[in-house]
């Protein structure tokens, strides 16, 4: 989908009738609106007993999520959906998608090379399932989670071939998002990566607020993302490349 139609979507104004015909193949899924299992269990006893075995092991993204019982919200319909874009083929260009697998607390990068296989629209969905919030996806005989949980960008999944890495990091709107990302952006440079690190400044996040599932504050925050991306690219011809 085009950029202009990616932030009239969100910012509810006309799309193309190219972005419209994407865009309706995404649903939202409403969250908390199936039955909450009673009474509370851990959303994961096999990670639970790995960690019991093996102290070492125990990361705090995959412990949070394995203790909070399994979440509400369904993404079965927005994994269809998605899919049908696709017709259950895998894009020819380069595409990873991350998540966690809850049992293990390992990751996975669907699309890459020795990774399960499934389509587009459950990978998305495994990609997406905020923990506590929404079910886990199953792949094969394996239950998978947002891997946020591990890391807002993934950006140690990058390789060293590339002048110039853009990452986009919403989520520094939390200050231990702030730091995860300092870290990783201080290994990315150790080994050679130039990056660009795109985040909230102080005035998208007020527009942002604390919730990011507050879908009603779209509008607002493509407005302030596109006027914060104006003043990036303004100061982009300052991103130091290899060759200069």
């Amino acid at each position: 989908m085009a950029g202009r139609d990616l932030y009239a979507r969100v910012a509810r104004e006309p799309m193309s009738d190219e972005g419209a015909a994407i865009a309706r193949h995404y649903v939202r899924a409403a969250i908390g609106e199936g039955p909450r299992a009673t009474p509370y269990t851990p959303a994961a006893l096999e990670y639970l007993r790995r960690v019991a075995r093996e102290p070492r092991s125990l990361r705090p993204g995959p412990l949070v999520a394995a203790l909070l019982p399994e979440g509400t919200t369904c993404l079965k319909d927005q994994a269809a959906r998605l899919g049908n874009l696709f017709g259950g083929e895998w894009p020819s260009l380069p595409l990873w998608l991350t998540a966690a697998d809850l049992g293990t607390g390992e990751r996975v990068a669907f699309g890459r090379s020795g990774a399960p296989r499934t389509d587009v629209g459950t990978a998305v969905s495994c990609s997406g399932a905020v923990p506590g919030l929404c079910r886990p996806v199953s792949v094969g005989d394996r239950r998978y989670v947002d891997g946020g949980i591990l890391s807002a960008t993934h950006l140690d999944l990058v390789d060293d071939r590339y002048d110039l890495v853009v990452v986009s990091s919403p989520l520094s709107m939390f200050a231990p998002m702030r730091w995860l990302l300092r870290r990783e952006l201080s290994h990315a440079r150790a080994r050679g990566l130039t990056t660009l690190a795109i985040e909230p400044d102080a005035a998208a996040m007020r527009v942002m607020g604390n919730d990011p599932m507050d879908a009603s504050r779209g509008p607002d925050v493509a407005r302030a993302a596109l006027r914060l991306m104006a003043d990036v690219l303004a100061r982009s011809g300052d991103v130091p490349r290899r060759d200069s």
